[in-house]
C-alpha cells in the first residue's frame, strides 16, 4: 500500500514532460554496434556512477534537479553500442538534458537510459548527466543501489559502485550519491521547516527528561498494567535454578515457552511440573487458569486476556482469564528482568516483590510486515514474531503480494513463486518481474528483490507464531497492486499456449487480451489491476483461498482473517476491457473513478461471499470499501465479517474514514500513517532511511503520543511544516482540522505498518520497527488518563519519563542481546564554557564523546580542546565495551 498520493500529479504531468523534453530524434539514431559480454562485464566493472542533488527548488513542488555522473576508470574506450544503462529511482526521471542519452521510464522505480549515435567515453573521462524528476528527493534513501547495464542476450552486471550488502545495516551511499548538506538538497520547498536537528536542538528537546531512580524502574513493566502494588520494596525475588514451573492442565506451551525464556538468564532448563497445586515445592513459578475480576469501568476490556501476577520470596503466580491470559502475565514477568541480566547473565534473576492485576484495552495489536517489496526470510520474521509477543502485539499482519513479488508457494499455482518472487532483467518477464527498488538483475541473485516461503516454512512461522498467541494475517493484495500475480499468470498461460492447451492456459488468466484501458497507479504501473470481470479471475482467487486455508489447516493452526487488500487502483482501470463491457453493459466507462468503484464494489462483495464459506473475516484498507467520495459499500452487500483499515493520510486531511466506517457498521483498525507507518524516517534527516510523503518524520515520542479514541493529537506534515508537530510537551500545533475516530464499539485496534520500498536488509527492518514498536505495544495496550484530557503535557511528560527509561535500561540490553538491531537515537550536546553536556530521548542511555582524542565515557570532568569539533554518540555497553553504537552528532566549538 504506502500511498503516495502526490506521485497521481507525476503521472500526469510527467507523461507530457517526458514527451517535450526529449532530444531531438537526430541525436538517437540507433546504433549499430552490438555488445559483447566482456564489453558489458567491464562497463559494470568499471564505469562508476553517482548522483549529485542538484536543487528541490528548480521547480518547487513539482520537478527538481539532479546531476547524474558518470565516469570511465579503466583502460578502454566505452562506445555507443546496443547496451543500455538502467536507473531505479524512487521518483521517476522525466528528462535528461543531453544528446548523450535518452530516458524512458519502464515500470515502477525502473527507467532506461539508451546512449545515442557516436557515445564514447574514454578512460578517464567523465560526463554529467542533468536530470529532471519529478517533485523532490531528500534523503539518501531516495537513490536506489543497483543502477545496471545490459545488452540483449547478455548476462546484465551491475554498476560497481551501486552494489551493496545483502545484509547489515548500512548502504554505503555516499558510494554513489554526494554528500546532501545544503538546504535546497534537504527540503522540499523553499517553504519547507524541517532541517536536520543540530545537537543543540536535540539537548533542548531532551532537555525536560531526567534519569529515574532504578527502583522506579524496575517495577515498570511496558506495556503499562491496569494496576501495580510494590509490596515489600526491602527484599526482591532471586529467580536461580533451584526453582520449578508448576502449571495447570492445558498450559504445557506456556509453561514450556516460560522455561524457554528463563533458560539464557539461569543457565538451565526449569524443571516443568504439571499440576500447580503440589506441594514439596520449595520455589515455583505457578501458572493457572481463572477468573480475573475486572471493575465495571473495565468492562470495555479485553476480558479474555486478563491476567494477575503475584512476585514473593518462594511462589510466582501468575493467573490468566484464559491461556492467553497465562502468557501476557509470563510477558509481564520477563518485563521485569533488568536489561543487565539479559546482557550478561549471571545465573540468577533478581524481581521486585508486587502484584500487577491486567487486561488490554483492544483486541487487535498488530504490525504489518511488508515482505513483497523486498523479502524477509523466516529467521528475522520469527524474530520479529519474539518481539511482538514480549509486547503483547497479538496479530502479525503479512503482506504477501504486491506488484514487486508474490512471496507464498502456492501448490495449484508454482507460478505466482517462480516469476512472481523473483527479480530479474527479463524484458519480457517470462521468468521473473523487471528489476525494482534497488534488486539486483541477475536471474540467480539472493537479494531481497527475489525470495518466497515454502509451505515448509509458512507452517512453521504459524506454528510459530500461535505458540505466542499471535495470528498470522495473510493479505493478498487485490484488485490493484496485483502486478506480480499478472505477470505470473501471463507467463502461465503463455506456457501453456506453446504446449497447445489454450483451456489450461486461460485458467488462471488475470488480464483481459482485448484490454486498452490506459491508467497509471500511484507507484507508477500501467498494468497492475486485475481484471475483476473475467471468469477466470475468481477461478484464481477461489483456488487461491482454498489452497491457504489448506495450508492453515495442515498447520493445525484456524484461519481467523484474509486481508484482500484492496487500495490504490488507478482510475482508468477497465474502461478499456471487453470482459467489463460483456458482464456490465449498462455501465459506462466515461466516467472512470465511478466505472472503478461500481466495479471494486462487486469484486470486493464476491471475496467477501468466498471467505463466508470458510466462516473467515475479510479486512480491506479504506479506500478500496469506497461506493463514491462520500459513502462506503453497505455493510448488508457483504456476506462475510469485516474489519478495515482506516489510513487517512493526516497531510491531506480531514481524517474521516474511522468515523464514517464505524457509522457505516464496520469494525476499524486504525493505520493512520503520520504516526503509524513505520517505513517513515525517526528524524528530519538525509541520513535517515525512510519515504516522508504523510509525515517528514515519526519518532517514538510521536507514536506514544497517539490517542487512538480521540484521534486529538494527529498532526499534519505538509511539505513546508507550517503546521509543526506536537511534541511531547503540547508544543507546536495539533491538528487543525476535526479528526473523529471510530465509535467505540467498532474500535477494534491498532495496526503499525513497515511499508519495505527502502528496507531491503533484517537488519534495516528492525531498524524501523524498534523502538517505535514500543511505544505502538504501549497504547494499543494501555489506554493513559491524558488521552481523554488532552493534551495535558504535564501527565504525558510523566508517562513518557517512565517509558523512556524502561526502554533505556531494560528493553534496549534486551534487544541487543537478542540481536534485534533496533535504532539507537544520536544524543543531544552543547558546550558552555568549556563543559559538556548531553542527554537522551532515553534518559539512562550510556553516552560517549570524542573530542579529539578517542571516544571517552559521558559525563567527563571536562573538556581540554574546545577548538576541537565535539562527536556524541550512544552506546549499548557490555562488559564496559561498547557492542552498539548510533549515528553521531556533533558539536561544533567556537
Amino acid at each position: 500500500m504506502n500511498a503516495r498520493t502526490w506521485l497521481v500529479i507525476f503521472v500526469i504531468a510527467g507523461t507530457l514532460l517526458l514527451t517535450a523534453c526529449r532530444p531531438p530524434s537526430s541525436s538517437l539514431s540507433q546504433p549499430s554496434q552490438l555488445t559483447t559480454q566482456q564489453q558489458l562485464d567491464y562497463i559494470g566493472e568499471h564505469l562508476k556512477l553517482h548522483y549529485e542533488l542538484v536543487n528541490n527548488f528548480s521547480d518547487p513542488g513539482k520537478s527538481h534537479r539532479l546531476d547524474l555522473w558518470l565516469e570511465n576508470r579503466g583502460n578502454q574506450v566505452i562506445r555507443e553500442g546496443d547496451w543500455r544503462l538502467y536507473l531505479q529511482s524512487v521518483q521517476p526521471i522525466l528528462s535528461v538534458d543531453s544528446s548523450l542519452f535518452r530516458v524512458k521510464h519502464l515500470k515502477g522505480t525502473l527507467n532506461r537510459l539508451t546512449p545515442s549515435s557516436g557515445f564514447e567515453l574514454k578512460p578517464g573521462e567523465t560526463v554529467k548527466l542533468p536530470l529532471t524528476s519529478s517533485f523532490w528527493q531528500i534523503s539518501y534513501s531516495d537513490f536506489m543501489p543497483r543502477a545496471y547495464v545490459s545488452a540483449p542476450q547478455m548476462q546484465p552486471r551491475v554498476i560497481a559502485n551501486t552494489q551493496v550488502p545483502l545484509s547489515g545495516l548500512e548502504d554505503d551511499p555516499l558510494r554513489y550519491v554526494d554528500p546532501i548538506t545544503e538546504p535546497q538538497q534537504y527540503k522540499r520547498t523553499p517553504q519547507d521547516r524541517y532541517h536536520p536537528f543540530t545537537a543543540l536542538e536535540l539537548y533542548q528537546q531532551n532537555d525536560s527528561l531526567h534519569q529515574l531512580p532504578s527502583a522506579e524502574v524496575s517495577s515498570h513493566i511496558i506495556p503499562t498494567p491496569l494496576s501495580v502494588k510494590l509490596t515489600n520494596l526491602a527484599q526482591p525475588v532471586t529467580l536461580d535454578k533451584s526453582w520449578v514451573i508448576r502449571y495447570q492442565k492445558g498450559l504445557e506451551n506456556e509453561a514450556n515457552y516460560l522455561a524457554e525464556q528463563l533458560e539464557p538468564l539461569l543457565g538451565v532448563k526449569l524443571r516443568r511440573v504439571p499440576g500447580y497445586y503440589r506441594r514439596n515445592v520449595p520455589r515455583s513459578i505457578d501458572l493457572m487458569v481463572g477468573p480475573v475480576r475486572l471493575s465495571p469501568k473495565e468492562g470495555s476490556l479485553v476480558q479474555h486476556e486478563a491476567y494477575t501476577l503475584r512476585t514473593s520470596l518462594y511462589q510466582v503466580a501468575i493467573s490468566g482469564a484464559s491461556s492467553h491470559g497465562v502468557f501476557n502475565g509470563i510477558e509481564s514477568l520477563m518485563a521485569l528482568v533488568p536489561g543487565t541480566s539479559y546482557l550478561s547473565p549471571k545465573g540468577e534473576v533478581s524481581l521486585p516483590q508486587l502484584k500487577v492485576r491486567d487486561a488490554p484495552r483492544m483486541a487487535f495489536r498488530g504490525l504489518l510486515l511488508d515482505v513483497a517489496r523486498n523479502f524477509q526470510p523466516p529467521v528475522e520474521v520469527k524474530k520479529v514474531i519474539d518481539m511482538m509477543a514480549a509486547l503483547k502485539l497479538n496479530r502479525l499482519h503479512l503482506h504477501l503480494s504486491d506488484d514487486e513479488g508474490w512471496r507464498l508457494a502456492i501448490p495449484e499455482l508454482p507460478e505466482l513463486t517462480q516469476v512472481g518472487g523473483r527479480r530479474c532483467h527479463d524484458l519480457a518477464e517470462q521468468r521473473c518481474l523487471l528489476p525494482q527498488l534497488g534488486s539486483d538483475p541477475a536471474f540467480d541473485s539472493k537479494d531481497s528483490g527475489t525470495g518466497f516461503y515454502t509451505q515448509a516454512q509458512f507452517i512453521e512461522l504459524l506454528h510459530y507464531a500461535w505458540a505466542r498467541h499471535i495470528q498470522v494475517i495473510p493479505e493478498f493484495d487485490m484488485p490493484g497492486h496485483a502486478r506480480a500475480a499478472i505477470i505470473a499468470m501471463k507467463a502461465r498461460y503463455q506456457h501453456y499456449m506453446a504446449l497447445k492447451q489454450p483451456q489450461k492456459a486461460r485458467e488462471f488468466l488475470l488480464s483481459d487480451p482485448g484490454d486498452s484501458s490506459r491508467y497509471l497507479s500511484v507507484q507508477g504501473y500501467d498494468d497492475n489491476a486485475l481484471n475483476v470481470c473475467l471468469a477466470s479471475t475468481r477461478s484464481f482467487i477461489k483456488t487461491l483461498i482454498n489452497s491457504v486455508q489448506a495450508t492453515y489447516r495442515k498447520a493445525g493452526v484456524p484461519l481467523h482473517y484474509w486481508h484482500m487488500g484492496n487500495d490504490e487502483v488507478a482510475d482508468g482501470a477497465w474502461t478499456g476491457s471487453p470482459a467489463c463491457h460483456n458482464l456490465y453493459p449498462d455501465l459506462s466507462p466515461e466516467n472512470p473513478e465511478r466505472y472503478r468503484e461500481l466495479l471494486t464494489e462487486n469484486f470486493v462483495a464476491f471475496i467477501s461471499r468466498s471467505l463466508a464459506e470458510y466462516g473467515v473475516v475479510m479486512g480491506s484498507w479504506n479506500d478500496g470499501m469506497k461506493q463514491d467520495e462520500s459513502h462506503y459499500i453497505p455493510r448488508d452487500k457483504l456476506k462475510s465479517k469485516v474489519y478495515v483499515n482506516a489510513w487517512d493520510a493526516t497531510a491531506w486531511p480531514p481524517v474521516t474514514s474511522p468515523r464514517k466506517l464505524s457509522d457505516a457498521g464496520y469494525k476499524v483498525v486504525l493505520s493512520l500513517p503520520s504516526q503509524l507507518y513505520f517505513d517513515h524516517p525517526y528524524a528530519p534527516d538525509p541520513r535517515e532511511r525512510g519515504f516522508y510523503w504523510a509525515s517528514r518524520y515519526t519518532d517514538s515520542r510521536e507514536v506514544f503520543a497517539f490517542t487512538p479514541s480521540q484521534l486529538k493529537g494527529v498532526r499534519e506534515s505538509m511539505p513546508n511544516g507550517e503546521l509543526g508537530r506536537v511534541g511531547i510537551n503540547g508544543e507546536g500545533r495539533v491538528s487543525k482540522w476535526n479528526n473523529l475516530s471510530a465509535s467505540p464499539q467498532y474500535l477494534l485496534g491498532v495496526l503499525a505498518g513497515a511499508w519495505s520500498e527502502t528496507i531491503r536488509t533484517p537488519a534495516q527492518l528492525d531498524y524501523m520497527l524498534f523502538p517505535r514498536a514500543i511505544a505502538l505495544a504501549e497504547r494499543a495496550w494501555h489506554r493513559p488518563s491524558w488521552e481523554s484530557s488532552w493534551p495535558n503535557p504535564a501527565q504525558r511528560l510523566k508517562d513518557w519519563q517512565a517509558f523512556a527509561n524502561s526502554v533505556a535500561l531494560n528493553w534496549m540490553p534486551r534487544m541487543a542481546a537478542a540481536d534485534v538491531m533496533f535504532r539507537l537515537p544520536p544524543p543531544g550536546g552543547k558546550l558552555t564554557r568549556g563543559k559538556l553536556f548531553a542527554n537522551s530521548p532515553y534518559p539512562g542511555l550510556a553516552i560517549q564523546y570524542d573530542a579529539g582524542k578517542g571516544w571517552i565515557d559521558y559525563p567527563p570532568a571536562g573538556v581540554e580542546n574546545e577548538k576541537a569539533p565535539i562527536r556524541l554518540r550512544s552506546v549499548i555497553l557490555r562488559q564496559g565495551k561498547v557492542i552498539r553504537a548510533s549515528r553521531e552528532s556533533e558539536i561544533e566549538t567556537k
